[in-house]
């Protein structure tokens, strides 16, 4: 019991603060691009959906 405690409490130093992995931060990345595709074709006039954009399959890497 004892073990596992101090590995949780390690693991919560070794995690609070920090950025998440980039295996961790992808899913968030890609939300954030969609978000900001969607909002630039918005400007732009285009009536593209939310949807729309993330099934466009662009991806810039």
């Amino acid at each position: 019991m004892y073990q596992r405690m101090e590995e949780a409490v390690r693991e919560l130093r070794d995690r609070l603060g920090g950025l998440p992995t980039p295996a961790e931060a992808e899913d968030i990345w890609a939300e954030i691009w969609h978000q900001e595709a969607h909002n630039s074709t918005a400007i732009e006039g285009n009536t593209f959906v939310l949807q729309e954009v993330e099934t466009q399959g662009c991806w810039v890497s």
